[in-house]
């Protein structure tokens, strides 16, 4: 299993997310730099990790529609491998970001129409390089389900809504519970990824929020989880060095 630090980012720093609530989200406070700069948080990153891949939560973009174009660029530049929530809206977005650099796009729940532009966006650029995010709140499905054909207050909104994803052709997938994000409570979307996985084991499935130490990892690598999305719990400490390494098998 991958591990992929997160950067959210807000004003063109990196902030604290915490539990979807963009309005308390502060400039990052790390115990491995004292940077707020994307770039040297990102370097940071890489140096505790070993890995150049990220995933970036650009909330300009996904609040205002405001694309950080030149700071994609400079981190692609830099080597870093972006897997991008931008909030795309449209097909013209996901070409900008791809001539800026970026290696993979999200097409998440949250801003997208509905399953017609997922299907659109998978057939003209590729289940690689498109990526769903089931975008969920407290396990409720975030934007407007019912364009995903889901009936207000269905119980199993979340795995219909994925189920419509899958029949779109996408291979990747993150399901975020944004609830979770920052709060240091443990995965709560190992349940619906494990349905999931159950029903598409070839499916390539990142999840995160709430993941607090090695032991969480190592819960999501035996379910068969492709990839953990962690911000927090690297930036405080919760994941040490030796943690990692251990994981990792450094």
């Amino acid at each position: 299993m991958r591990i992929l630090p997160v950067l959210d980012l807000r004003d063109g720093i990196v902030v604290h997310a915490l539990a979807g609530q963009r309005h308390r989200y502060r400039p990052l406070v790390s115990t491995i730099t004292d940077a707020v700069e994307p770039l040297p948080v990102a370097e940071a990153l890489a140096r505790t990790l070993g890995t150049t891949a990220l995933y970036v939560a650009d909330l300009d973009a996904i609040l205002f529609e405001r694309l950080n174009l030149d700071l994609y660029r400079q981190l692609a530049e830099a080597g870093f491998r972006l897997l991008l929530d931008a909030g795309l809206r449209d097909a013209r977005t996901v070409e900008r970001l791809f001539q800026a650099g970026v290696s993979q796009a999200v097409a998440a729940l949250e801003t997208l129409s509905g399953p017609r532009q997922l299907q659109r966006l998978c057939d003209r650029h590729g289940p690689d390089r498109i990526v769903f995010s089931l975008d969920l709140r407290e396990g409720r499905p975030m934007g407007d389900p019912t364009s995903w054909g889901v009936r207000p207050g269905q119980t199993d909104a979340a795995r219909q809504i994925a189920e419509a994803a899958f029949a779109c052709g996408v291979r990747h997938m993150i399901v975020l519970d944004l609830s979770a994000v920052g709060c240091r409570r443990g995965v709560e979307t190992f349940d619906l990824c494990g349905r999931l996985l159950e029903e598409h084991p070839d499916a390539s499935l990142f999840t995160g929020g709430g993941i607090r130490n090695r032991e969480d990892l190592e819960r999501l690598s035996r379910m068969g989880i492709a990839g953990a999305l962690i911000a927090t719990a690297l930036h405080d400490g919760s994941l040490s060095a030796e943690d990692l390494a251990a994981f990792l098998g450094v």
